[in-house]
């Protein structure tokens, strides 16, 4: 589990081109981790029906929150470094959405780590806007637009996680 958690931390830190930085790392980092979030989410769903509401928030997934009858818990749903985004900035979660109404909104601020404007703005990466980020500097030497689709090195981490939850949940379910 320890190897599986390195290899996820590496892959979500832009290590997604072997032996270099690419230049969309962050964007790609970021909306890998998003895709993990949102299978932890998916879990917790299938497992009661609901997603965890705003004021309960992401902390749902690594918790049980009070709402959650003892014992039917099956968490933790997500890997503690999928807490922070890669920024080090805390996710900003809602549930119902206001752009996913039938779902959740989850975005972060990026690397300034401010929003002013709900997820939109030109650093923000968002669940519900395709072509989000919509610019902004993602590293101190260059700035501009990054590749909107997923590389390969996000489907591995994806994968990854789907791996590490299935371990600990079949680990978790023997105790």
């Amino acid at each position: 589990m320890k190897i599986l958690t390195i290899l996820l931390t590496l892959l979500a830190s832009g290590l997604t081109v072997p032996g270099a930085w690419s230049r969309d790392a962050p964007v790609t980092s970021v909306k890998a981790s998003m895709a993990c979030i949102k299978f932890a989410l998916d879990a917790f769903q299938a497992d009661f029906g609901r997603y965890p509401s705003t004021v309960e928030g992401l902390a749902a997934l690594e918790k049980p929150p009070r709402s959650i009858p003892e014992g039917r818990w099956r968490g933790p749903y997500n890997e503690p470094f999928l807490f922070k985004d890669r920024w080090k900035h805390d996710w900003v979660y809602t549930y119902p959405g206001i752009h996913n109404t039938n779902g959740f909104d989850l975005y972060s601020k990026g690397p300034d780590g401010v929003s002013r404007s709900g997820g939109e703005d030109l650093d923000d990466i968002n669940n519900w806007d395709p072509s989000s980020p919509h610019g902004g500097d993602f590293s101190s030497s260059r700035s501009g637009a990054f590749p909107r689709s997923f590389g390969w090195g996000t489907g591995v981490l994806v994968l990854l996680c789907v791996f590490a939850w299935r371990i600990r949940r079949a680990t978790t379910s023997k105790v």
